[in-house]
């Protein structure tokens, strides 16, 4: 017998069941604004929206991927029809003893624990309350603490101004794109292709980074406002990887986008 229906049958008569589900907490998704996630031997993750944009502020510093962020503050609105007292629980019995994740959603503590797997759904404790909601979310919470980082590579709210490889100067200026030599590119639409393939990069795994490894300059971005950032790269057994040094991440990248780049030979 799983675990779920075993506990069903013991907790039955102190279960709130019915057609009508209760709320998991009184939030909505767009009233959370800060994030942060508590995980036994690891670095507790927190996250803070700003405007429309979330952002990793501890143990990093860096743009949070919006789709983790928006899985874990949608978790406030979740409702379910099965709700238990947490006076008639065992609380290790279902993942919510000592070493169960803690999801903090603005003020309001989130227990984390075990799936009933008959239905698919999650316990979930919240103050003197234990909800099974559907288990949409937990590999969001388990995600390595780098995989809570936007795996877009450059923040596509900042406009580039110019960006200096070890073959090439590129520039956008207010008559167009401008580049040295003349020989990096044959067209205007092929320097602003290329410029859009930078812009539009996104990782396949945003880890922490190797720096044993051999890294390669790959180019040096300045956007509008001024502030500049560093790119080097990687490759290794057919796999590649760009780094931002300042923020001690490497992305890794699909190899038909660094060929299109030019990182790694066609």
């Amino acid at each position: 017998m799983t675990g779920g229906l075993g506990l069903l049958a013991i907790y039955g008569p102190h279960m709130q069941t019915g057609p009508k589900a209760e709320r998991l907490t009184s939030l909505a998704r767009s009233q959370v604004n800060h994030i942060r996630l508590q995980r036994p031997g690891q670095d507790t993750v927190t996250l803070r929206r700003e405007g429309r944009n979330w952002h990793v502020t501890a143990p990093i510093t860096a743009r949070a991927n919006p789709i983790r962020a928006a899985a874990l503050a949608s978790l406030a609105g979740a409702s379910s029809n099965i709700v238990y007292a947490t006076t008639a629980i065992r609380p290790d019995a279902l993942g919510l003893g000592a070493t169960a994740l803690v999801l903090h959603l603005n003020d309001i503590s989130l227990r984390i624990g075990t799936r009933e797997e008959v239905r698919d759904l999650r316990y979930v404790q919240n103050a003197g309350r234990v909800f099974l909601v559907q288990d949409r979310f937990y590999h969001h919470v388990s995600a390595t603490t780098a995989g809570f980082v936007d795996p877009v590579l450059i923040d596509p709210t900042r406009r580039i101004a110019s960006v200096r490889t070890p073959r090439f100067e590129l520039e956008s200026t207010e008559s167009g794109l401008r580049w040295r030599p003349q020989t990096a590119f044959a067209s205007a639409d092929d320097a602003a292709a290329w410029l859009a393939r930078w812009h539009s990069l996104s990782a396949l795994a945003v880890s922490f980074a190797d720096y044993s490894a051999k890294w390669h300059p790959a180019m040096t971005v300045r956007f509008e406002s001024g502030h500049s950032e560093q790119l080097v790269y990687r490759s290794a057994h057919g796999r590649v990887w760009i780094a931002q040094p300042e923020v001690d991440l490497q992305y890794e990248i699909p190899t038909s986008r660094a060929k299109a780049l030019g990182l790694v030979k066609p």
